[in-house]
């Protein structure tokens, strides 16, 4: 893939995306018709080489994006980039709405708050 085919690429993904998303089209369908717009322009590609690509950038996409977030990295770049960043930055697979890590933080705090009311209320009542 050359970087000219993989912005055409990029770009009617982004252009099909919404008909994935709402269900009117299935994945395969939308590869199979991106492979025919991207031979229209003399780029000869499969529905299955697309399906890999779709993936393969997503994987950098997510890889950038998470070195990014990561406190004290240097901020790395990519050429497509920003193109996928319009395309999937507000995806649940990149944006989780909460993680294990948070979740275990509030049921430890819980946690030591009930013990600390009842070592308490022993003082107290006690």
């Amino acid at each position: 893939w050359a970087k000219n085919s993989t912005e055409m690429f990029i770009q009617l993904y982004a252009d099909y995306e919404p008909a994935i998303v709402s269900g009117k089209l299935k994945q395969k369908t939308i590869f199979e018709k991106i492979s025919g717009r991207l031979a229209e322009n003399d780029y000869m590609f499969s529905a299955q080489q697309c399906a890999s690509k779709l993936m393969a950038l997503k994987r950098m996409y997510k890889k950038i994006k998470d070195h990014n977030n990561t406190s004290g990295n240097d901020r790395q770049t990519w050429q497509h980039y920003d193109q996928m960043h319009e395309i999937f930055s507000k995806k649940p697979w990149m944006k989780p709405l909460s993680t294990l890590s948070s979740i275990q933080t509030v049921n430890h705090q819980q946690s030591s708050f009930r013990v600390a009311m009842k070592i308490f209320q022993h003082v107290i009542f006690n």
